[in-house]
């Protein structure tokens, strides 16, 4: 091992340089404090419920390993699912928003591309390293798979932003609810770029007679 002093300059040569944003403590969450305490006290009200834990749209898996801790640390390791495309939103889906949802602000010059730098293989390394190897990543369309083959579900976070696939994701998991179970849908805001997530959690609601239970200011509640 490298003394002490030497691994001392050297961390504060990399600190010097711009690859310090990548080796000091960042926060690299794309929800708040409070939204992520939210979704963990979801994980405690369904603690006993029986069935996997889905995350519908997971880009680099940072949530994933943040709620994957909690089970640990409540004894409840139970099967995870990871979704995504691994590659950005689909192009139909960007193409529905700027088409059908163009009224609702200008949607051409909004960027969709955000999401699209990344890997699987990158994503299945991260969780590895996290301790969190058994977490089962699924690629693809997270508003065309049957989420029948996850049955029985007691958790799921929707975070697929656009109106499609948190439309079709939703109305596919539901049925696969146990009892007591949970979905939250994220980006529930009106005037967010993204709200086409707010419409679609509006609509099931509605055609299912439930009243919308919108907390932490973007985060839709389901509760079975």
């Amino acid at each position: 091992m490298l003394p002490r002093r030497i691994r001392r300059a050297l961390k504060d040569l990399a600190y010097r340089t711009p690859a310090a944003r990548f080796l000091m403590p960042r926060y690299h969450y794309n929800f708040r404090p409070a939204q992520l305490g939210f979704l963990v006290s979801m994980l405690d009200e369904v603690r006993f419920v029986d069935g996997a834990v889905i995350e519908v749209g997971c880009f680099a898996c940072a949530t994933t390993i943040y709620l994957r801790e909690h089970l640990a640390d409540l004894g409840r390791r139970r099967r995870y699912l990871a979704i995504d495309t691994f590659d950005g939103f689909l192009v139909a889906d960007v193409d529905y928003e700027i088409r059908e949802r163009a009224e609702v602000t200008d949607r051409h010059s909004l960027d969709y591309t955000g999401f699209s730098i990344n890997r699987r293989s990158w994503v299945e390394r991260s969780l590895a390293l996290s301790g969190h190897g058994d977490v089962e990543l699924v690629q693809g369309d997270a508003g065309a798979l049957d989420y029948g083959q996850f049955a029985p579900i007691s958790f799921a976070l929707i975070d697929v932003d656009l109106y499609q696939p948190v439309s079709r994701a939703l109305r596919s998991i539901a049925p696969f609810m146990s009892p007591g179970g949970r979905i939250v849908v994220d980006d529930c805001l009106a005037g967010n770029i993204f709200d086409g997530a707010l419409q679609a959690y509006t609509e099931w609601c509605g055609e299912n007679a439930r009243q919308p239970e919108i907390v932490h200011g973007r985060l839709g509640v389901i509760r079975f």
